[in-house]
């Protein structure tokens, strides 16, 4: 079932103010110092932490209003937002906790919009809600991937050093451990 022309036109006409509090929401998550520098400036190479969140934003609120929106984009977006979190290891309601921001944000629009509410615009919210809910699976299985990658990277450079290290130890004849060649460490 589609959302009424009506419903779907409000939300529409509030579309960059919902975006616009989610992304000060979102970003607010930092700390103080960070949030401000996030909301200082709109240019992409000053601030690619805050334009991810804007871009991620506009993904999100589309793919809410409408189920049939670009699956490839919107993962793809979300995912260089969440990737970002995932480097600063926020923890997982941190880095996945905006998406479900959208449910108050548009609620309280709709309020301030004194939106008139009749049965099947109440479903419809509950449907939006619903789709909110499976952006924030989906956000949570990009975020978890992100980590996984992360933490991979870092075993191998981890193993990398090991592996240098043990080259060394053989390389140079150094022993390895206590009880292994003392009598030549000690000169006995």
């Amino acid at each position: 079932m589609t959302m009424s022309d009506t419903l779907q036109a409000a939300l529409r006409k509030g579309r960059e103010k919902i975006i616009a509090c989610w992304v000060k929401s979102a970003d607010n998550l930092y700390p103080f110092a960070a949030a401000g520098l996030l909301h200082s400036t709109a240019d992409a190479f000053a601030n690619p932490v805050g334009a991810r969140s804007r871009e991620a934003a506009g993904l999100l609120f589309d793919a809410i209003l409408d189920p049939g929106y670009d699956s490839a984009r919107l993962t793809a977006g979300l995912e260089e937002f969440l990737r970002v979190r995932a480097v600063q290891d926020m923890r997982p309601e941190q880095a996945v906790g905006p998406v479900f921001f959208f449910k108050r944000l548009i609620r309280d629009y709709l309020a301030e919009e004194e939106f008139l509410f009749d049965e099947e615009s109440r479903m419809q919210v509950l449907r939006l809600e619903t789709r909110i809910d499976n952006l924030v699976l989906l956000a949570f299985g990009l975020y978890m991937n992100c980590r996984e990658a992360l933490f991979s990277v870092k075993l191998n450079d981890m193993q990398r050093r090991n592996s240098q290290l043990l080259r060394f130890v053989q390389r140079f004849n150094v022993p390895q451990g206590p009880g292994e060649d003392q009598e030549e460490v000690t000169g006995s």
